[in-house]
């Protein structure tokens, strides 16, 4: 009754939030305006905004002719001095984290960046199952975590990461303590409500796998029953499909498209790979078409409502961690879909 009670108030809680991603068909354009401009008004006064004179850019143009294009190499002399304590560089403050990329090039995370980024992007991955099963009881039970050990070494530290700062309320929502045997994991699941899991494909496999080998198959049944493994990645449409292919989960997965650099999709229909591309999480998009990635000037990075679909673009990003213009150094983007955008990585 208890869980219940707890789903009811969820669902009102996500309820404007399901309402806000459904205008991503009809308002992209917009909302990535409004994401850019609040970028840039809250900047103003650091020493980059003060550089390039945010208080005059007042237009999407003036802002790509302003601002370059910003290298890692380039970043990284800005990380440097925001680690020997140098505030307001790029981003108001002074970032307390910092998380390797793929690549290896520090990306500060502002607190900021871990609220209206990260978190968000969790929260809406959550609301996009809800908007997918509305009979769905997410909330009616505990989240169960698994191993995240087949994830990137990037990927692993900002889950890490995200865990050691996750809001008070989230948590509530976890198995109450860590089952690391298959023996703790039959009494875990047993014991509780599992209605979802987060962690990687392999690590929920290699889980039933285990349970399997168990006298008692109460655990694997309570797998069974949950409604969907949320797994957040950084991985090709190929090795994705392969990864969740040799798995061969019993339950359906949702996978996320992230890294330190931002929080970028969420696969909003079940059972097929193209993520959503997420539009107003402090975050502004720009894409570098392939055949000018090697000799791209400020002007060749494209808005939003420029893109084609099945065109291979490298990313862009400007974010509330200081990201201006960044690019990023991660597989590329592919358009398959326009109102909604949603991307594959190649």
């Amino acid at each position: 009754m208890a869980l219940d009670l707890i789903h009811n108030i969820a669902g009102l809680f996500f309820k404007e939030r399901m309402e806000d991603l459904q205008e991503y068909s009809t308002q992209s354009a917009d909302l990535q305006s409004e994401q850019l401009f609040d970028l840039i008004r809250e900047a103003e006064n650091t020493e980059w905004g003060k550089k390039h004179d945010f208080k005059t850019i007042f237009s999407y143009q003036e802002f790509r002719e302003r601002l370059p294009l910003m290298e890692p190499a380039v970043f990284g002399e800005y990380v440097e001095q925001m680690q020997q304590g140098v505030s307001n560089l790029l981003w108001p403050g002074l970032p307390k984290h910092f998380i390797p990329s793929q690549q290896g090039q520090l990306i500060p995370i502002s607190d900021q960046a871990l609220d209206e980024v990260f978190y968000q992007g969790l929260n809406d991955a959550y609301a996009t199952h809800l908007l997918q099963y509305p009979e769905s009881k997410l909330f009616g039970g505990y989240f169960a975590r698994v191993d995240n050990a087949y994830e990137v070494d990037s990927i692993k530290q900002l889950l890490a990461l995200l865990k050691a700062n996750e809001p008070f309320l989230s948590s509530l929502f976890n198995l109450p303590k860590q089952a690391e045997t298959a023996e703790n994991w039959e009494k875990e699941l047993g014991n509780n409500s599992i209605s979802a899991f987060k962690g990687s494909p392999e690590g929920l496999a290699l889980l039933c796998k285990e349970l399997e080998k168990q006298p008692m198959t109460t655990a694997l049944e309570k797998v069974k029953q949950a409604e969907v493994l949320f797994h957040r990645c950084m991985e090709t449409h190929e090795k994705l499909q392969q990864r969740l292919e040799l798995a061969q989960l019993p339950i359906p997965v949702q996978s996320s498209c992230m890294a330190p650099e931002g929080f970028f999709g969420i696969q909003d229909r079940t059972g097929q790979l193209p993520f959503l591309l997420m539009l107003d999480l402090s975050t502004f998009y720009e894409f570098i078409p392939r055949e000018r990635i090697e000799t791209a000037t400020p002007l060749d990075a494209l808005p939003l409502e420029d893109v084609q679909l099945e065109t291979d673009y490298q990313l862009v990003v400007s974010n509330c961690s200081g990201l201006w213009r960044y690019r990023w150094n991660g597989p590329l983007f592919r358009f398959v879909s326009i109102n909604p955008y949603r991307f594959i990585l190649v």
